[in-house]
């Protein structure tokens, strides 16, 4: 995707009926504009611009009945919609396949619980998490 170009300003010369009003009406909205490309070009944050969390998951796997459910903070209303992995470790080193979390909000909705996780492989199967091994995720959580 290209990036997006800076338009031309609008100008109250372009309309001298109606200059008098149009040029403070106009310097707002090519400020704005200007802030919007700029945001768009590179300047979005997932925590400034994207409601909800990021959390950082840290655990020694054990088993799913043991290492789960983790829990991510949750601060609003609506429910948790989607997740998205942004990274992970596995013994300090990234992990190169796929993870796939099983997670609902608490009943009292104050956290989103990952309650178990599996590897995705290439060949299309699926492993458990390894026992024994620590794992970090960094994980994104929006409504």
């Amino acid at each position: 995707m290209s990036r997006v170009t800076a338009t031309d300003k609008l100008k109250a010369e372009d309309f001298p009926d109606q200059s008098s009003w149009l040029g403070p009406m106009f310097r707002i909205i090519n400020k704005f504009i200007q802030e919007v490309v700029a945001s768009i070009n590179g300047g979005l944050t997932f925590s400034e611009n994207i409601r909800g969390t990021e959390q950082e998951v840290s655990f020694k796997y054990a088993s799913n009945a043991v290492s789960f459910p983790q829990r991510i903070k949750w601060g609003f209303t609506e429910p948790p919609r989607s997740y998205h992995l942004v990274n992970g470790t596995e013994n300090g080193s990234p992990i190169m396949v796929i993870l796939q979390f099983n997670y609902k909000q608490d009943s009292e909705g104050t956290f989103v619980l990952i309650e178990d996780a599996v590897k995705l492989t290439s060949g299309g199967g699926s492993t458990g998490l390894t026992s024994g091994s620590r794992y970090k995720f960094r994980i994104r959580v929006t409504p």
